[in-house]
């Protein structure tokens, strides 16, 4: 298991995240989206409320938002829309001017591309023969396809973390919450990273059917950014069929099979790329 990169602790209408300072720069990131969503975007995140340094550790206060995650439950009918509606709040609240002066959210398409491609390269398994077919195709398709970059109007803030556990639903609509990995990112692969996500898929809380229409309203059905969403669809599949391998973090946490459901699911992916 990874070792936590900070503490939470409720206090009341308050949060306090503390971050020791020996894990880089979570807290800023944290601080930074926080702040910037309070102005552009008022709501649609925890409001910033102190940051404080002392005793090797960062300690960021920030208001306690109404509602519960939405982990666990049916991404389906108003909780989807209101999910990546959420997502779409932050597309559109920060100015490019400012984009420009903040860092990549962490692991983004091409930095992940590249994580996977030296992973598989390295990985030798000898499983099941589903999963092996899956592991040798996601390798033939990251060595001869390069996985394209965000394209300049795409970009946008993004908190860096499809987990449903981030999205917080009051009934009506999501605020998005833990920002440590946040920075720039863009649409396609932010909408991928949520409906990709291992505690979405695995379960079955996504219909793909519903999923379309909510899609083709985004604008990411058809040209360029359908094409970009599906190539990020994959990579981040990828993501999760490495991650619950034999040894690695994700395989004692889900059930047993869950690696070669994982693995039927990459290579429907990797088909419709063609």
């Amino acid at each position: 298991m990874a070792e936590s990169t900070h503490q939470v602790r409720f206090r009341g209408a308050t949060v306090v995240k503390t971050f020791s300072l020996r894990h880089g720069d979570e807290a800023e990131r944290e601080w930074t989206n926080l702040v910037l969503l309070d102005r552009w975007a008022p709501g649609s995140a925890p409001r910033p409320v102190s940051r404080e340094v002392a005793d090797g550790a960062v300690r960021v206060t920030m208001s306690r938002v109404p509602g519960v995650p939405l982990a666990g439950t049916p991404l389906t009918g108003a909780r989807l829309r209101a999910a990546l509606d959420a997502l779409v709040r932050m597309r559109t609240a920060v100015p490019p001017a400012v984009l420009a002066t903040l860092p990549p959210r962490r692991s983004g398409p091409v930095e992940m591309a590249a994580h996977l491609h030296a992973a598989l390269g390295a990985t030798s398994y000898a499983g099941d023969a589903v999963v092996g077919e899956a592991l040798v195709a996601a390798g033939d398709w990251l060595s001869k396809e390069p996985v394209a970059p965000p394209t300049p109007e795409e970009l946008m803030l993004t908190h860096g973390d499809g987990n449903l556990a981030n999205l917080v639903w009051d009934g009506s609509t999501c605020r998005v919450v833990d920002h440590e990995d946040g920075g720039v990112g863009d649409l396609p692969y932010e909408v991928a990273d949520l409906v990709e996500h291992v505690t979405v898929v695995l379960p079955g809380l996504l219909a793909e059917d519903g999923l379309r229409t909510h899609l083709d309203r985004l604008g990411l059905l058809t040209g360029p950014a359908a094409t970009r969403l599906a190539q990020r669809r994959a990579l981040l599949a990828t993501f999760w069929l490495v991650m619950l391998l034999p040894g690695n973090r994700g395989h004692h946490r889900n059930p047993p099979g869950s690696d070669r459901a994982q693995a039927v699911r990459l290579l429907e992916h990797l088909a419709a790329l063609g």
